[in-house]
Parts: C-alpha cells; structure tokens; sequence
C-alpha cells in the first residue's frame, strides 16, 4: 500500500493520479507567475534583493542601513531569491519561484483530503479540487506569486505542519507517545519554527498552532507534554533558520532581535521602544468586531495594502455567529429536557483547524493587520468553511450546496490586488548608473524613505552608501547607531553624493543639514532605472564646517 494513499484513506489505485495531480499544481502557479511578469514591488528594490547582495558580497559592515530598518531582517530566504534571480533568467526564475510557492496548493488539496476521511474517495477529491482553487484564487496567493516577499513562500511552513499534526489528534485517547507519535510532533514542530526564523510574521501561526492544540486536547499530563515537544522543537526550527543572524545581531548591536523590540532587550543602538507598524490596525472596539467586514469593499483599509476585495473572512466570521447560536440554543433546550447528553461533539483534527483560524486571525487583527501576512488562514480557509457548514447542517446535500454557493460568492467578489511587475529582460536589475570621478573614495548618501537599496549593485563594490533618514529613525533621539553615521559621515575624506529624485530633493536637503551636509554643485549625474519612472540623480553634497 502506497504511504501517501495509506495517509490519506484512499484506495492504492488512486496513488499514480494522485503523485501527478500534487506534481502539476505547482507547475500552474509557475506559469501564472510567469505571466504576471517581473516582481518590482517596493519590498524587493527596498531590501529583498539588497539584503542578499549584501551578505554575499561582504558588505554588512560597509553600508550602514541602505534599506532602513529592514536591513536588519534575516536575510536567509532571500538569499534563495537572490540565487534564482542571478543564476536564472528572470523569466524562469519567476517560473521556478511560483512552482515553488503552488506548493501551498499541493498542500492544500492533501489537507482537504486527510480531514474528511468518511467521505467517498471521488467526491472527497472533488471537494478537495474545488477547496484549493477557491483557497489560492486569494488577494494575497494570486496577487504575490512569483515575487520575493516571502509571505507566500513562508506559508508552506505553516500549513505542512497542519497536515502532520493530524494524526496525532487520532491517538489522543490515553495513547502514550510512540515513536511515530514523536516524529510528527517534532516533524510538524521543527518546520513551523523554521519558518517563523524565516520571516518572525509567523509567529502568529506558532501561537495559534499551541493554543489550538492545548485548546483541541483533553487536559493531561499526556496532552501537555506533546504540546512541550512541539514548544521545544519550534523553538529548534527558529535557530536552525535564524540562529547564525541572532548572533550576528547579538555581536553588533546587543540585541537578537535588533532593533525590534527593543523595550525589552534595550540595545544603545536604538531608541528603547517596540517599533511598530500601526497603520492598518482597527482603531476601536467597533473597528474589531466589524473588521472581517472591511475587506469586502473599498476603504482606508483595501485602499492603502493594494486595494483587493476578499469576502472569506466574513463568511468564516458568520458562519461561526451562527454555529454559536444553534450551539447555545441546543444547550438550553438539552438543560430544559434535563438531558445530560453531549450537544454538539467535534472530531478533534476539525476543532483544532478552527480553533487554528480563529486564534491566529484574532492574533494578527491585534498585532498586525497587514493583509499580506493573512496567507495561510487564506489557503485554509474554504476547508473550515466546510467544517462549519458540516457542523451547522444536518443534510448531506445541504452541505454541498452550502460549500459550493460559498465558494461561488467568494470567488465571485474577490478583487485580485496589483503589485508593481516589469515585463521580462535579460537581467533582473535593469540600472544603468554614471560614471564617478573617485568611486573608491566615493560615498553616497539616501536621505529619505525610498526603496532604493537595489540600485547598489549597480555601483563599482568600493562605493559606500549611508542612509540617514527613513523608517529606521524615530524623531531623531540619540543612540550609538545615529552617533556611528554622523561620525562615518564626518570622517569620510572624499567624494559625497545625494541620491534623490526632484520630487524628494527639498526636503532631503533639509535632512542633510542635521548630518552638517549642504550642496556642493548643482550639476546632476542621471542615474536610469527601469523599475521606476525616469528622474533619479546623484548631486554632489559637502561638508559644513
């Protein structure tokens, strides 16, 4: 018997299908992100592509935050995108970035089937079509496939684990733990928290996941010690993926987490605050409860993250109202006949599933907001909406329609977001840059908040870039890191240039002045990007006395 058919409950006949159908999902999402063209979004010329760039050519301590306060992110995945993008060419680098991230699809469809185990093998598969499509025809999967952000990448580590911890919930009844048992504790564990070292979003994913399970298991010494298994191998994963750059951070500024969360770890080099990005969070209690509601048309909120529609989460949202009122009422009625009788009994692998939803939505409402990190519950979430419908309805038929009519109405009113594309080239990074008179001698500066770090390869591998305004500063108060730029700025003997467009120059100026920076000439050396309209230019600046 084949062991992905054994997992799943389905026949050995439907094994070969099964391998090809989970091979060519992915393969779609390469072709889509091949049609799509060129990723060109701001993180990526902001600090994807620098970030990689600057580890590989040896430029840490050369550079001083050219892509502001994202220079200090790990940069490990992005070194995976940077070796597509410079060993491919951008065409089929894209193909084989966006097969990568359709695995979360392959996954997806495997999920469906693994959960719903009663249900007859073809209509099992069916569903389990229609549930990826409606899972991944999503602002977030269709709008950033194939681009470097990592919020589609990064899901695979959050929902692999989903799938693996599923048999443990089958072995919960006073089982002790076995050695299978172990390894998929582990298993599912270690790889959650590779991806939260990969990108720290997903940390509301490794929350919701230990919460789900706590809340999805009987209260014993048995449950709690696999929840500790699975604590202690996320936190193995998070070092395997992060641990060099913790130490690296840890060496140079005194913090792990630089400069994150610097309340706590107090580092000089920053302010001692939590720096935040609050921009899209509700902002009272009415904006809490109506906030599944605000992705279904246009607002502040869809207009300022790539204006997109998305009505799933609504659909969870009232599809969970109404479980609770037909849960709270069928209690009365059971307490009034004096029935001591179990109301509403859930399988454990489904209470886990929404309970993972759940915590990890109200999570990230609470820390973040920010659509794109909403990936994974976006993937899953045609799979709880069957599990509610399930649980709401008695009639098998009624289920059906149910999910299908749900499935209909989202992707009927989803409005896929568009992110910055270019169409194809021979080359990923489409700069050409002026000739300067000392480049080895040379230093520029980047005044403002622009995503410009990826222009810097295009420079001869002597020239410094120094950023002293952007994200990274809060109201200028002082630290050793504002003191080491004046310092660096104040003790470079030679050439200095402002990078700047004219839109910007003004008030770049005006920040040059509290670094002692004033113009030197106004002669400009044009710099052409093919990722930004035309107007970049350097100007030689000089040092006030």
């Amino acid at each position: 018997m084949h062991k992905l058919t054994r997992f799943l409950h389905l026949p050995d006949d439907y094994a070969v299908n099964l391998y090809l159908i989970l091979i060519c999902i992915p393969m779609v999402f390469g072709y889509l992100a091949i049609q799509k063209g060129q990723d060109n979004n701001w993180d990526t010329r902001n600090y994807h592509y620098y970030n990689a760039y600057a580890i590989i050519e040896d430029r840490l301590e050369q550079d001083l935050i050219p892509a502001q306060i994202q220079s200090f992110l790990n940069p490990t995945i992005d070194l995976f995108n940077y070796t597509l993008n410079t060993k491919l060419s951008p065409y089929w680098a894209a193909f084989a970035l966006g097969s990568i991230q359709g695995i979360n699809a392959s996954l997806i469809f495997v999920l469906f089937l693994s959960l719903f185990r009663s249900r007859p093998p073809r209509l099992r598969i069916g569903l389990a079509a229609i549930a990826t499509a409606a899972g991944t025809y999503a602002p977030v999967m269709m709008g950033l496939v194939g681009t470097a952000t990592n919020d589609i990448t990064t899901s695979i580590f959050v929902i692999l684990p989903i799938i693996l911890i599923l048999p443990v919930f089958h072995s919960l009844e006073g089982e002790q733990v076995h050695s299978r048992i172990l390894l998929w504790l582990i298993s599912a564990g270690l790889i959650l928290g590779i991806g939260i070292g990969l990108k720290l979003t997903l940390v509301v994913y490794g929350l919701g996941f230990i919460l789900a399970i706590v809340l999805s298991s009987p209260v014993t010494g048995e449950s709690y010690y696999r929840v500790f298994i699975i604590g202690v191998a996320m936190v193995a994963g998070v070092l395997i993926s992060r641990g060099w750059w913790m130490w690296y951070l840890w060496q140079t500024y005194q913090s792990p987490l630089f400069p994150f969360y610097n309340a706590f770890f107090k580092s000089p080099y920053y302010p001692e605050i939590n720096f935040a990005d609050i921009r899209y969070l509700p902002k009272n209690i009415m904006d809490h409860i109506l906030f599944p509601a605000y992705r279904v048309y246009k607002n502040s909120y869809t207009y300022l993250q790539h204006y997109h529609h998305d009505i799933r989460f609504l659909v969870i949202y009232l599809l969970s109202l109404v479980w609770l009122i037909k849960f709270i009422l069928l209690k009365r009625l059971s307490t009034a006949r004096g029935s001591a009788e179990t109301v509403d009994s859930w399988d454990r692998t489904y209470r886990f599933l929404v309970l993972f939803f759940i915590l990890s939505y109200i999570i990230w409402q609470l820390k973040f907001s920010i659509y794109r990190f909403t990936n994974p519950l976006e993937l899953i979430s045609p799979v709880v909406i069957f599990i509610l419908l399930d649980k709401i309805l008695r009639d098998p038929f009624h289920k059906l329609v149910g999910f299908v009519g749900s499935v209909l109405l989202i992707v009927t009113i989803v409005n896929i977001p568009q992110w910055e594309r270019l169409p194809f080239k021979s080359e990923f990074i489409q700069v050409r840059v002026p000739v300067l008179p000392h480049p080895a001698n040379s230093m520029i500066v980047i005044a403002g908040g622009r995503p410009w770090s990826y222009l810097i390869p295009a420079f001869p591998p002597e020239v410094r870039f120094v950023r002293v305004g952007g994200n990274f500063f809060k109201d200028d108060k002082p630290t050793r890191y504002l003191e080491l730029l004046k310092d660096t700025v104040k003790s470079h003997d030679g050439d200095i240039f402002l990078l700047s467009r004219q839109r910007f120059f003004r008030q770049d100026m005006n920040r040059l002045a509290n670094f002692s920076l004033s113009l030197a000439e106004r002669q400009a050396l044009p710099i052409n990007s093919a990722h930004e309209p035309p107007g970049l230019f350097l100007v030689r600046v000089q040092k006030v006395e």
